[in-house]
């Protein structure tokens, strides 16, 4: 038990250094190429802020303020929008994929049929769809591009999760008398979803970039960090956009957290 503790606070101990590090790096960076850094200059890195600024710029992009295009609403406001449509994204990719996923992984017929259309179209980047989204949903482009990014990785794993599941499990309970709706509820599915999980972490991974960008790309107002980051570089209020995309790194993070706990707990019983 001991060591076990020793190991987690170790860890804990190490990725707060990862992130001091950065900081520190991202500082030293900045001061030399203000300094007259010949080569860092070069890449203009001097107009990037500090990470002070840079902090400064994210408290104060957390409340709204009443007047100034940019922050008439607040990061939250923006955080809130995007996590909105990432989660509409996200389930209408849970409800379409896990069936095809579980279809695809039972039965080889579906899986030369539908996977032959799933590989035909899982290499098309989710940003490409951007004009075909814009056209077709208009204003919903970017749930359909987080949903394109997610769905993906979620039918995948789930298709290997049914694949991967121990022949003597399915043989067993056949033998006890299982019918195919028994061996689907009872061995099939439980099996399956830490690797359906597994695709979800991959998948909102995926999603939660294509909705910045899609916003970026699809939306000239309205509410969305994309939105919000594009504003600011228009505006040149550099300290806000770098402000904004360590928002959404923390979101992220804090998502795949999450998701990465759940997986550990669905995961317990094979231990």
């Amino acid at each position: 038990m001991a060591d076990k503790r020793w190991k987690r606070w170790r860890s804990v101990v190490i990725r707060i250094m990862a992130v001091l590090t950065f900081i520190l790096i991202w500082h030293i960076l900045i001061v030399i190429a203000r300094g007259g850094n010949p080569f860092l200059t070069n890449y203009n890195l001097q107009s990037l802020p500090t990470p002070k600024e840079t902090f400064d710029a994210l408290i104060e992009g957390l409340f709204p303020h009443a007047t100034g295009p940019l922050y008439q609403a607040s990061l939250l406001d923006h955080a809130g929008a995007s996590l909105l449509r990432v989660f509409e994204g996200f389930l209408i990719a849970c409800l379409v994929g896990v069936p095809i996923g579980f279809f695809i992984g039972w039965n080889s017929t579906a899986n030369d049929f539908l996977g032959t259309i799933i590989e035909i179209l899982r290499p098309i980047p989710p940003i490409a769809w951007i004009p075909i989204g814009l056209l077709i949903f208009a204003l919903n482009a970017p749930i359909f591009i987080v949903f394109l990014g997610i769905v993906f990785p979620i039918i995948l794993n789930a298709a290997q999760g049914v694949r991967s599941i121990d022949k003597q499990f399915i043989e067993a309970a056949e033998t006890l008398g299982a019918k195919r709706y028994n061996l689907l509820t009872k061995v099939v599915i439980p099996s399956a979803i830490p690797s359906i999980v597994t695709g979800m972490r991959i998948g909102i991974g995926i999603g939660w970039m294509c909705i910045v960008a899609a916003e970026m790309v699809g939306m000239r107002q309205g509410l969305g960090l994309g939105y919000y980051i594009w504003l600011a570089y228009d505006l040149y209020w550099i300290p806000s956009m770098i402000a904004g995309m360590v928002f959404i790194g923390i979101i992220g993070w804090i998502m795949n957290a999450v998701l990465e706990q759940f997986e550990k707990r669905l995961s317990r019983w094979r231990e």
